[in-house]
């Protein structure tokens, strides 16, 4: 199950970048210079670990905790809260798959982005919803329970068109939060880049991405990505009330899948 992404502003919608096959199988600590106009930025992408995950939660509760439009919506961080303590370890839950990755200053070694990657096998939908409906939080619940909602929905579109259980394998593109300060210079572009290329090095045949902002699902079509499954906010019910109403532009929920082997 994957679970929100990208906390993009208006300014800063990925650029189409042209990729170096070359340049994204080099080793992870490998500069990728950045092509912005903007003040030059030299960044490494290296692998997201658990040893990372204090350092990653400490990043992720300054941004993507309190900006992601689902979680303003069900205002996830309640005035005075630091943090969201079920978020958190859904976050951390998916680095012992090694597949996330991050985004470091060369010079320095701040942290600048993360990308929160996990695997998806086939057939788990049933145990999703039943993690879902017994989380604690109320407010985190229904997150959950939408992104469950669409997992079911997405899982039976793919399996139309995969019959083979192996053909569905996901690496799952979970979270992807980039600092302020360093948006619009293409590191959620190169993050997700060098995770397709990641899965395609494991053999697992799709990369999928829930876009849950207008934004990054408009950045997901950019990079090749194909809608396969998507419900406006205001179509999705609970006990027959609407329970999202983020603010514009951000009107549904969309999986995209990018096939890599």
């Amino acid at each position: 199950m994957a679970t929100q992404v990208f906390e993009q502003q208006p300014h800063d919608v990925f650029k189409p970048v042209s990729w170096d096959i070359k340049q994204l199988e080099s080793p992870p600590t490998t500069p990728v210079p950045s092509t912005a106009p903007a003040a030059a930025l030299s960044y490494e992408i290296r692998p997201l670990t658990q040893q990372d995950g204090p350092r990653m939660i400490s990043f992720l509760r300054r941004l993507f905790f309190r900006d992601e439009p689902l979680n303003v919506a069900v205002q996830l961080v309640q005035p005075g809260e630091e943090t969201c303590r079920e978020l958190e370890d859904y976050c951390l839950s998916s680095l012992p798959d090694n597949l996330s990755l991050m985004a470091v200053d060369s010079a320095s070694g701040e942290l600048l982005a993360v990308c929160i990657n996990g695997l998806h096998e086939p057939g788990g939908e049933a145990e999703g919803e039943a993690a879902a409906a017994q989380c604690p939080n109320p407010r985190f619940r229904r997150i959950l329970q939408l992104l469950t909602f669409v997992d079911a929905r997405a899982s039976a579109e793919l399996a139309s068109r995969f019959p083979d259980p192996a053909d569905r394998r996901q690496l799952e593109v979970r979270v992807v939060s980039v600092d302020t300060a360093a948006r619009g210079r293409g590191l959620a572009t190169a993050l997700v880049s060098r995770s397709s290329e990641l899965a395609k090095q494991h053999g697992i045949p799709l990369v999928r991405i829930d876009c849950t902002s207008h934004y990054s699902a408009r950045a997901a079509s950019r990079l090749g990505f194909e809608c396969i499954f998507s419900v406006p906010y205001a179509q999705y019910e609970r006990d027959g009330e609407v329970v999202f109403t983020p603010a514009e532009p951000h009107r549904e929920v969309a999986t995209c899948i990018l096939r890599v082997v």
